[in-house]
């Protein structure tokens, strides 16, 4: 009879496990139109939902357009439709206010926001288009954050801790604001950063031209292949400033030659001009493709090379998204006709 109970007790656990294992993690639409019958009007909604779990994935509807502040406080993958989609049959998704992540492990990609704050360990924030990121703003620690192939202004920690460090920053567009003088640093106040493989461009001009640099305030960083960029006329030398035991290696940088004498294994442009590196001739993140004689491409240096190249709009890995639909201009055999071409980000 022992024998038998023990075999019962095995066997509900063994039920119990295979159960447990065969959950799967939900997929769930966010729409802020009413009439396209998401699951959800907004991604607080979806995380005050005790039907929402930790490692569920959250879609934002093509053309979602969400004005109030968003926190995201479970570990989940947003994903939107990336951003600057001018030319798209659809409109991009949206959030028109502060996104916080608030919970480890969040990943986040396609998404366009006011500025994206970064408030817990092992967050990932990739193809988003944003003002400014900021890493651990609210004193919270936010170790090993992955920033990557992001379009924004500028970023940021809130100073130099250790609580705050450990990021990646790679393949990003990273463009510059000339509003205030907090945004005169491109990238600024980062704990042992590893900063590669980006385009950083800082604008400085009006008041806050003195002092100003594109990066700054860094303890213990490993900067390299990036192209470093001062585009304010007699200001091309301002590119680095406080750097704190970094590795600074194979960077074109807008500085004249020997700027940095304890950086020499680097590429000086020696101008503000950014015409030979870029074309400079497309719209928004369009504007900074490769130019053919580019100096940036000798040494691999800028988003377009690496591990993760820099992606154009944003759009996310892995999920198809159409080019154009043709609708019959009237029906035929009582339907309506049409045709729909889409595309497959596969990288």
């Amino acid at each position: 009879m022992k024998n038998k109970i023990l075999s019962l007790t095995t066997l509900v656990a063994f039920v119990l496990v295979t159960a447990t294992s065969n959950v799967s993690a939900r997929s769930w639409r966010i729409n802020n139109n009413e009439s396209r019958r998401a699951n959800f009007l907004d991604i607080n909604a979806a995380c005050a939902s005790e039907e929402v779990m930790n490692g569920d994935t959250l879609y934002l509807d093509p053309g979602c357009s969400i004005s109030s502040e968003q926190t995201v406080t479970k570990r989940l993958t947003i994903i939107g439709t990336g951003y600057f989609l001018t030319n798209q049959p659809y409109a991009a998704a949206s959030i028109a206010a502060k996104l916080n992540l608030n919970a480890a492990g969040i990943k986040v990609t396609g998404i366009i926001a006011s500025n994206i704050y970064i408030n817990a360990n092992n967050i990932t924030v990739e193809r988003c288009k944003a003002s400014a990121i900021y890493i651990g703003d609210n004193g919270n620690e936010s170790k090993y954050a992955q920033i990557r192939q992001c379009y924004c202004a500028y970023l940021r920690a809130k100073q130099i801790a250790e609580k705050y460090g450990f990021c990646t920053i790679e393949n990003c567009m990273i463009v510059g604001v000339s509003r205030d003088s907090e945004a005169t640093y491109s990238i600024r106040e980062l704990y042992s950063p590893t900063i590669r493989n980006n385009f950083i461009r800082c604008i400085n001009e009006g008041n806050y031209v003195s002092g100003r640099t594109c990066m700054g305030r860094f303890s213990y960083g490993t900067i390299t292949n990036n192209i470093i960029c001062m585009v304010t006329e007699n200001q091309h030398n301002r590119v680095f400033t406080s750097l704190t035991n970094c590795t600074v290696t194979n960077n074109l940088l807008s500085c004249d030659e020997n700027a940095f004498p304890d950086y020499p294994n680097n590429v000086c442009l020696g101008t503000h001009d950014i015409t030979s590196i870029f074309t400079c001739t497309g719209a928004n993140d369009r504007y900074y493709e490769m130019a053919e004689d580019s100096p940036a491409k000798a040494i691999e240096a800028g988003p377009f090379y690496g591990a993760h190249p820099y992606v154009f709009s944003g759009f996310p890995y892995g999920h198809p998204y159409y080019t154009s639909v043709n609708v019959s201009p009237r029906a035929k055999d009582g339907k309506i006709h049409f045709t729909i071409n889409s595309k497959l980000q596969d990288e």
